[in-house]
Protein backbone atom coordinates (compact mmCIF):
# COMPACT_ATOMS: atom_id res chain seq x y z
CA UNK A 1 0.00 0.00 0.00
CA UNK A 2 3.18 2.12 0.89
CA UNK A 3 4.54 1.39 -2.19
CA UNK A 4 1.70 2.08 -4.51
CA UNK A 5 1.25 5.65 -2.96
CA UNK A 6 4.53 6.40 -3.43
CA UNK A 7 4.55 5.05 -6.71
CA UNK A 8 1.82 7.73 -7.68
CA UNK A 9 2.83 10.41 -5.45
CA UNK A 10 5.74 9.70 -7.79
CA UNK A 11 3.84 10.32 -10.77
CA UNK A 12 2.12 13.57 -10.10
CA UNK A 13 5.87 15.04 -9.48
CA UNK A 14 6.81 13.50 -12.77
CA UNK A 15 3.93 15.45 -14.48
CA UNK A 16 4.84 18.23 -12.62
CA UNK A 17 7.99 18.74 -13.89
CA UNK A 18 7.37 17.97 -17.17
CA UNK A 19 4.58 20.56 -17.36
CA UNK A 20 6.95 23.29 -15.69
CA UNK A 21 8.98 22.31 -18.67
CA UNK A 22 6.56 22.57 -21.25
CA UNK A 23 5.97 26.15 -19.66
CA UNK A 24 9.61 27.12 -19.76
CA UNK A 25 10.04 26.09 -23.39
CA UNK A 26 6.84 27.68 -24.32
CA UNK A 27 7.89 31.17 -22.42
CA UNK A 28 11.26 30.90 -24.27
CA UNK A 29 10.09 30.33 -27.34
CA UNK A 30 7.75 33.46 -26.86
CA UNK A 31 10.66 35.45 -25.75
CA UNK A 32 12.57 34.82 -28.54
CA UNK A 33 9.74 35.58 -31.08
CA UNK A 34 9.23 38.85 -29.50
CA UNK A 35 13.11 39.32 -29.31
CA UNK A 36 13.36 38.46 -33.21
CA UNK A 37 10.09 40.60 -33.93
CA UNK A 38 11.77 43.68 -31.63
CA UNK A 39 15.06 43.57 -33.25
CA UNK A 40 13.31 43.17 -37.09
CA UNK A 41 10.90 46.11 -36.18
CA UNK A 42 14.45 48.11 -34.94
CA UNK A 43 16.36 47.49 -38.18
CA UNK A 44 13.17 48.33 -40.21
CA UNK A 45 12.46 52.03 -38.34
CA UNK A 46 16.47 52.46 -38.70
CA UNK A 47 16.08 51.98 -42.72
CA UNK A 48 13.34 53.62 -42.95
CA UNK A 49 14.95 56.73 -41.30
CA UNK A 50 18.25 56.21 -43.15
CA UNK A 51 16.01 57.10 -46.06
CA UNK A 52 13.99 59.68 -45.36
CA UNK A 53 17.11 61.44 -44.48
CA UNK A 54 18.84 60.99 -47.65
CA UNK A 55 15.67 62.24 -49.45
CA UNK A 56 15.32 65.26 -47.43
CA UNK A 57 19.29 65.71 -47.40
CA UNK A 58 18.65 65.42 -51.37
CA UNK A 59 15.93 67.89 -51.16
CA UNK A 60 18.30 70.29 -49.77
CA UNK A 61 20.90 69.70 -52.64
CA UNK A 62 18.43 70.19 -55.36
CA UNK A 63 17.66 73.65 -53.39
CA UNK A 64 20.64 74.74 -53.24
CA UNK A 65 21.01 74.29 -56.84
CA UNK A 66 18.34 76.77 -57.93
CA UNK A 67 20.75 79.20 -56.35
CA UNK A 68 22.57 81.84 -58.83
CA UNK A 69 21.63 79.00 -61.62
CA UNK A 70 18.64 79.76 -64.66
CA UNK A 71 20.03 76.44 -66.74
CA UNK A 72 19.65 74.37 -63.69
CA UNK A 73 16.10 72.97 -63.87
CA UNK A 74 15.16 71.73 -67.20
CA UNK A 75 11.18 70.12 -68.12
CA UNK A 76 10.79 67.41 -65.22
CA UNK A 77 14.55 66.93 -64.82
CA UNK A 78 15.21 63.89 -63.40
CA UNK A 79 18.12 63.14 -61.45
CA UNK A 80 19.62 59.67 -60.08
CA UNK A 81 22.08 59.24 -57.55
CA UNK A 82 23.47 57.38 -54.35
CA UNK A 83 23.88 58.63 -50.66
CA UNK A 84 25.30 56.69 -48.24
CA UNK A 85 24.13 53.18 -49.75
CA UNK A 86 20.90 54.76 -50.63
CA UNK A 87 19.61 55.30 -53.62
CA UNK A 88 17.61 58.46 -54.49
CA UNK A 89 15.96 59.75 -56.94
CA UNK A 90 15.14 63.48 -58.07
CA UNK A 91 12.03 64.99 -60.01
CA UNK A 92 12.41 68.60 -60.88
CA UNK A 93 9.24 69.99 -62.41
CA UNK A 94 8.01 73.98 -62.61
CA UNK A 95 4.60 74.93 -61.93
CA UNK A 96 4.23 77.33 -65.11
CA UNK A 97 4.65 74.04 -67.70
CA UNK A 98 1.05 72.98 -65.69
CA UNK A 99 -2.25 74.08 -65.78
CA UNK A 100 -3.87 76.52 -63.83
CA UNK A 101 -6.85 76.23 -61.56
CA UNK A 102 -7.34 79.46 -61.02
CA UNK A 103 -7.01 81.32 -64.00
CA UNK A 104 -7.20 78.64 -67.23
CA UNK A 105 -9.92 78.40 -69.12
CA UNK A 106 -11.99 75.80 -69.03
CA UNK A 107 -11.14 74.27 -72.52
CA UNK A 108 -7.94 73.98 -71.10
CA UNK A 109 -9.42 72.16 -68.09
CA UNK A 110 -11.44 69.60 -70.12
CA UNK A 111 -8.60 68.92 -71.85
CA UNK A 112 -6.50 68.22 -68.73
CA UNK A 113 -9.32 65.81 -67.41
CA UNK A 114 -9.50 64.25 -70.56
CA UNK A 115 -5.93 63.53 -70.68
CA UNK A 116 -6.33 62.26 -67.42
CA UNK A 117 -8.33 59.44 -68.57
CA UNK A 118 -12.12 61.21 -68.10
CA UNK A 119 -14.20 60.67 -70.81
CA UNK A 120 -15.90 63.42 -72.78
CA UNK A 121 -19.04 63.87 -70.17
CA UNK A 122 -16.96 63.65 -66.78
CA UNK A 123 -14.14 66.24 -68.44
CA UNK A 124 -17.32 68.50 -69.43
CA UNK A 125 -19.16 68.30 -66.03
CA UNK A 126 -16.13 68.71 -63.82
CA UNK A 127 -14.55 71.72 -65.89
CA UNK A 128 -17.25 73.81 -65.59
CA UNK A 129 -17.88 72.84 -62.01
CA UNK A 130 -14.31 73.95 -61.53
CA UNK A 131 -14.93 77.22 -62.60
CA UNK A 132 -17.96 77.54 -61.17
CA UNK A 133 -15.83 76.53 -57.54
CA UNK A 134 -13.34 79.63 -58.66
CA UNK A 135 -15.79 82.77 -59.80
CA UNK A 136 -17.67 85.15 -57.25
CA UNK A 137 -21.09 84.27 -58.03
CA UNK A 138 -23.67 82.04 -58.07
CA UNK A 139 -24.92 81.40 -61.33
CA UNK A 140 -24.26 77.54 -62.36
CA UNK A 141 -22.90 77.20 -65.69
CA UNK A 142 -24.89 74.91 -68.34
CA UNK A 143 -22.74 71.80 -67.18
CA UNK A 144 -21.32 73.06 -64.26
CA UNK A 145 -22.44 72.70 -60.27
CA UNK A 146 -23.57 75.82 -58.11
CA UNK A 147 -24.68 75.42 -54.17
CA UNK A 148 -27.82 73.48 -55.21
CA UNK A 149 -26.38 70.90 -56.96
CA UNK A 150 -24.05 70.05 -53.98
CA UNK A 151 -27.18 70.08 -51.31
CA UNK A 152 -29.21 67.64 -53.79
CA UNK A 153 -26.13 64.82 -53.16
CA UNK A 154 -25.57 65.72 -50.01
CA UNK A 155 -22.63 67.45 -49.38
CA UNK A 156 -21.87 69.04 -46.54
CA UNK A 157 -20.16 72.05 -48.32
CA UNK A 158 -21.03 74.28 -51.22
CA UNK A 159 -18.12 75.85 -53.35
CA UNK A 160 -16.01 78.22 -52.15
CA UNK A 161 -16.74 80.86 -55.00
CA UNK A 162 -13.37 81.69 -54.87
CA UNK A 163 -10.34 80.97 -55.78
CA UNK A 164 -8.85 78.02 -55.29
CA UNK A 165 -6.52 77.48 -52.08
CA UNK A 166 -4.36 74.29 -53.33
CA UNK A 167 -4.45 71.58 -55.60
CA UNK A 168 -5.59 69.15 -53.09
CA UNK A 169 -8.73 71.62 -52.82
CA UNK A 170 -9.86 70.04 -56.38
CA UNK A 171 -10.99 66.78 -54.65
CA UNK A 172 -13.72 68.41 -53.28
CA UNK A 173 -15.33 69.70 -56.85
CA UNK A 174 -18.73 68.15 -57.50
CA UNK A 175 -18.06 65.12 -59.97
CA UNK A 176 -14.35 64.31 -59.05
CA UNK A 177 -13.27 60.96 -57.49
CA UNK A 178 -10.11 59.62 -56.23
CA UNK A 179 -8.46 57.89 -58.78
CA UNK A 180 -9.08 61.05 -61.76
CA UNK A 181 -7.97 63.31 -58.52
CA UNK A 182 -4.69 61.42 -58.65
CA UNK A 183 -4.26 61.30 -62.20
CA UNK A 184 -4.76 64.83 -63.28
CA UNK A 185 -3.21 65.97 -59.96
CA UNK A 186 0.83 66.16 -61.76
CA UNK A 187 -0.89 67.99 -64.60
CA UNK A 188 -2.25 71.00 -62.48
CA UNK A 189 -1.16 73.73 -60.22
CA UNK A 190 -2.54 77.06 -58.56
CA UNK A 191 0.52 78.58 -58.67
CA UNK A 192 1.03 79.14 -62.67
CA UNK A 193 -1.44 81.96 -62.23
CA UNK A 194 -1.19 82.09 -65.87
CA UNK A 195 -4.26 81.39 -68.33
CA UNK A 196 -1.88 79.61 -70.16
CA UNK A 197 1.36 77.20 -70.16
CA UNK A 198 5.17 77.56 -70.36
CA UNK A 199 5.53 74.87 -73.34
CA UNK A 200 9.08 74.58 -72.23
CA UNK A 201 8.04 73.50 -68.71
CA UNK A 202 5.30 71.57 -69.35
CA UNK A 203 5.02 67.70 -68.87
CA UNK A 204 4.09 65.48 -71.87
CA UNK A 205 0.84 64.68 -70.66
CA UNK A 206 -0.48 68.48 -70.13
CA UNK A 207 0.66 69.41 -73.92
CA UNK A 208 -1.92 66.79 -74.90
CA UNK A 209 -4.25 68.67 -73.08
CA UNK A 210 -3.66 71.33 -75.53
CA UNK A 211 -6.52 71.80 -78.14
CA UNK A 212 -5.00 70.41 -81.73
CA UNK A 213 -2.16 68.74 -79.66
CA UNK A 214 -1.15 64.79 -80.91
CA UNK A 215 1.54 62.30 -79.46
CA UNK A 216 3.74 62.68 -82.59
CA UNK A 217 3.67 66.91 -82.35
CA UNK A 218 4.28 66.40 -78.56
CA UNK A 219 6.69 63.71 -78.83
CA UNK A 220 8.92 65.34 -81.28
CA UNK A 221 8.43 68.55 -79.48
CA UNK A 222 10.05 66.82 -76.33
CA UNK A 223 12.63 65.53 -78.39
CA UNK A 224 13.59 68.75 -79.53
CA UNK A 225 13.49 70.52 -76.02
CA UNK A 226 15.60 68.26 -74.41
CA UNK A 227 18.68 68.23 -76.84
CA UNK A 228 18.02 72.34 -77.01
CA UNK A 229 17.68 72.55 -73.50
CA UNK A 230 14.42 74.24 -73.81
CA UNK A 231 15.42 76.88 -76.32
CA UNK A 232 13.75 75.24 -79.23
CA UNK A 233 10.71 76.81 -80.69
CA UNK A 234 7.79 75.81 -79.61
CA UNK A 235 5.12 73.70 -81.88
CA UNK A 236 2.74 75.52 -83.32
CA UNK A 237 -0.52 74.05 -81.35
CA UNK A 238 1.35 75.72 -78.26
CA UNK A 239 0.55 79.41 -79.75
CA UNK A 240 -2.19 80.30 -78.82
CA UNK A 241 -1.80 78.90 -75.22
CA UNK A 242 1.63 80.26 -73.95
CA UNK A 243 1.70 82.33 -71.34
CA UNK A 244 4.45 85.26 -71.37
CA UNK A 245 7.67 85.33 -69.11
CA UNK A 246 7.54 86.23 -65.41
CA UNK A 247 9.73 86.99 -62.92
CA UNK A 248 8.62 84.84 -60.52
CA UNK A 249 9.18 80.82 -60.91
CA UNK A 250 7.78 78.38 -58.74
CA UNK A 251 8.77 74.92 -58.62
CA UNK A 252 8.27 71.73 -57.15
CA UNK A 253 10.92 69.26 -56.34
CA UNK A 254 10.81 65.47 -55.14
CA UNK A 255 13.00 63.23 -53.35
CA UNK A 256 12.36 59.33 -53.39
CA UNK A 257 14.84 57.92 -51.58
CA UNK A 258 15.06 53.86 -51.49
CA UNK A 259 17.26 51.33 -49.32
CA UNK A 260 16.79 48.07 -49.26
CA UNK A 261 14.57 47.33 -46.40
CA UNK A 262 12.98 51.13 -46.10
CA UNK A 263 11.67 53.62 -48.18
CA UNK A 264 10.68 57.47 -47.86
CA UNK A 265 9.88 60.58 -49.85
CA UNK A 266 10.46 64.38 -49.68
CA UNK A 267 8.92 67.20 -51.37
CA UNK A 268 8.95 70.94 -51.26
CA UNK A 269 7.40 74.04 -53.49
CA UNK A 270 10.10 76.41 -54.21
CA UNK A 271 9.65 79.90 -55.09
CA UNK A 272 12.29 81.93 -57.30
CA UNK A 273 12.46 85.61 -57.87
CA UNK A 274 14.64 86.72 -60.93
CA UNK A 275 16.02 90.23 -58.66
CA UNK A 276 16.89 87.73 -55.03
CA UNK A 277 18.64 84.40 -57.06
CA UNK A 278 17.44 82.72 -53.69
CA UNK A 279 14.79 80.29 -53.30
CA UNK A 280 11.92 80.91 -50.59
CA UNK A 281 10.44 77.90 -49.18
CA UNK A 282 6.41 77.94 -49.67
CA UNK A 283 6.02 74.19 -48.55
CA UNK A 284 8.07 71.47 -47.09
CA UNK A 285 6.63 68.20 -46.61
CA UNK A 286 7.07 64.36 -46.13
CA UNK A 287 4.05 62.21 -48.37
CA UNK A 288 1.55 60.02 -46.70
CA UNK A 289 2.03 57.91 -49.50
CA UNK A 290 5.73 55.44 -49.96
CA UNK A 291 7.76 55.43 -53.58
CA UNK A 292 7.09 52.92 -56.43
Amino acid sequence: MGFERRRQEMGAALVAVLWGTVVIALLAASTAGLARQATGSAYGALAEARARHAAEGALHLAAAGLIGSTDYVTANALRQFTIGHVDVTIRMVEESGKIDLNAAPVELLIGALRAAGADADQSRNIGNAVADWRDSDSLRRLAGAEAADYRATGLPYVPRNGLFRSVGELRLVLGMDDALFAAVRPLITVHNRHAGIDPTAAPRDVLLALPGANEEAVDDWIERRAAQNGRGAPPAFTTRWRRGTTAVRHFTIRADARISDGSAAAEALLELRRESRMPRVIEWQIPEETPT
